[in-house]
């Protein structure tokens, strides 16, 4: 086997691959290609970079409480992971009058409504899932839900570097520091991230 394929065919034990795209030869779009049913060991695993997952997989815990700002495929990889999962913007609705139902994101949020929304979910969770676009601008209505010992998972999903770092720069001037990992896959979609984290955190970083 070529160094090429190695690298083109390389798999994380989770389903992530180097190629950093949602997984479509995993899970979700496994599932979608053959018309079956999604099950909770075959689903779409969460957008991020595979260095970033190597160190924080085997860290996660199914009892920890997890929020995901924006990816619809990292929420249902979510729901099947961990005791608690909570979004914002993303949740199920009924798509016809048969009822079947499928998860919609309401990207047009309010500050009143992110407001709202954290106050009643203050320091409530572990993990953060912090992606989409205009991170910068909700930094500091996300930050009471965290709890003290929360880890922050950010990625430049929308190639926009400047929101990126805005948004790192916030969290670091709240205590966190920054592990700022590129991916190495320059042939496919490069994805930036960053683990965010302080002292005696969730996931001893």
């Amino acid at each position: 086997m070529s160094i090429f394929s190695k690298l083109f065919n390389r798999h994380h034990e989770t389903g992530a691959t180097t190629r950093n795209a949602y997984l479509d030869n995993h899970g979700y779009y496994l599932a979608m290609e053959k018309k079956r049913s999604v099950f909770a060991n075959n689903h779409s695993a969460p957008q991020l970079p595979y260095a970033i997952a190597d160190i924080v997989m085997k860290k996660l815990d199914k009892d920890m409480s997890c929020y995901v700002r924006w990816d619809i495929m990292t929420y249902r990889w979510a729901l099947h992971t961990f005791k608690r999962t909570s979004s914002c913007r993303i949740s199920m609705r009924k798509k016809s009058e048969s009822g079947h139902r499928h998860f919609v994101r309401d990207g047009e949020q309010t500050p009143e409504q992110i407001i709202s929304y954290t106050q009643e979910h203050l320091k409530k969770f572990d993990l953060l899932f912090y992606d989409g676009p205009g991170k910068r601008d909700e930094v500091e209505q996300t930050l009471p839900m965290l709890k003290d010992n929360a880890v922050v998972l950010m990625i430049d999903d929308f190639n926009d570097g400047y929101d990126f770092d805005s948004a790192l720069e916030k969290f670091q001037a709240a205590g966190f520091k920054a592990l700022k990992i590129t991916n190495p896959a320059p042939v496919f979609h490069e994805l930036t991230g960053a683990i965010l984290y302080r002292q005696d955190n969730i996931l001893d970083i």
